[in-house]
């Protein structure tokens, strides 16, 4: 019988965390689902690992890549060979509730919705100077708008804490080259989906590490970061369902994202004008959470300050 839910997992070198992820996924209250793992050229005992997990529960398959093809690719490939009319995604780091699959489906089936969105909490590493937060969406059926803005400001444009009918990635695919491929592709999900709902549901626990991707302090992973957020912009823009002072709002939280991860530095002309934008703000915006209004403050009137928060908080790029 064909499973209800293929869950995809990227897996590359999580040995250490690898196991608490597939415990999760075994304890699933939904058992009619199928689990594949993506061994994307682990240089640890993550595929070892793997393979142990599936000769002991026949709903895993493993398939493993002889080199590391990135998560992008890596979901790309598990979508193809799901079996089930929906799939869900899962970071080899992280853990599910029991009731991750369970809920979704059958709020998709009561719905008859092709997107779920549900919350999730960010939880540290002991020790890593990270605050964890827990964001829920607000429940109920969402517009093309609506579904968008619950993305910016709630929910994420991360893959894992949603489910999709599959067809919705017959046209549309998880960029393969990108630190964040992620924030290309999520808000054109949402987008494009017909009935979207979400549930107030916390189904998905992030593990904010070191040596993770959203933790990489590189420059090619903040013109990626910065590539993803101005298409998404421009996106937005042109869809032309979003008032002028989104836009705006949108356009600053980009600026507020590069200045905290990139040091001052006005030779780059991406920090130029991202600064320049943050310092012609004459009033704080009403959308900004009350860190960002702060850190705003500060890096127009102590920027030393500013630099020194981000610096303990993790953000900085190389200069």
């Amino acid at each position: 019988m064909k499973p209800n839910i293929s869950v995809i997992v990227p897996v590359y070198n999580t040995d250490k965390y690898l196991q608490r992820c597939l415990d999760s996924l075994c304890r699933q209250s939904m058992s009619d689902i199928e689990v594949i793992l993506l061994d994307n050229g682990s240089t640890d005992k993550s595929g070892a690992i793997c393979d142990e997990y599936a000769k002991k529960d026949t709903r895993f398959r493993v398939i493993h890549f002889d080199q590391n093809r990135g998560p992008g690719a890596a979901r790309n490939f598990g979508i193809k060979r799901a079996t089930s009319d929906y799939v869900m995604f899962v970071d080899s780091d992280d853990w599910v509730h029991d009731d991750y699959c369970r809920a979704p489906y059958e709020t998709a089936v009561r719905f008859n919705s092709n997107l779920v969105i549900f919350g999730y909490q960010r939880t540290n590493m002991p020790g890593f100077l990270k605050c964890s937060y827990t964001r829920v969406p607000l429940p109920g059926y969402k517009n093309q708008v609506e579904a968008i803005e619950e993305l910016l400001r709630r929910a994420g444009t991360g893959p894992c804490n949603k489910l999709y009918k599959k067809t919705l990635f017959d046209k549309l695919i998880f960029p393969e080259s990108s630190f964040y491929e992620d924030d290309g592709l999520i808000y054109r999900i949402a987008w494009n989906a017909v009935n979207v709902y979400c549930i107030d549901n916390v189904l998905y626990f992030y593990y904010y590490r070191p040596g993770s991707i959203t933790t990489s302090k590189t420059e090619k992973a903040l013109k990626d970061w910065t590539k993803m957020q101005m298409q998404m912009y421009r996106d937005l823009t042109a869809w032309g369902c979003f008032s002028s002072e989104k836009l705006d709002l949108h356009l600053l939280n980009i600026a507020m994202g590069y200045c905290m991860k990139k040091k001052k530095d006005y030779s780059d002309s991406d920090y130029e004008y991202f600064a320049g934008l943050l310092q012609s703000c004459k009033m704080l915006p009403e959308g900004f959470t009350w860190r960002r209004k702060v850190l705003l403050v500060l890096f127009k009137y102590c920027p030393a300050v500013f630099e020194l928060l981000c610096m303990l908080w993790g953000k900085k790029y190389p200069g």
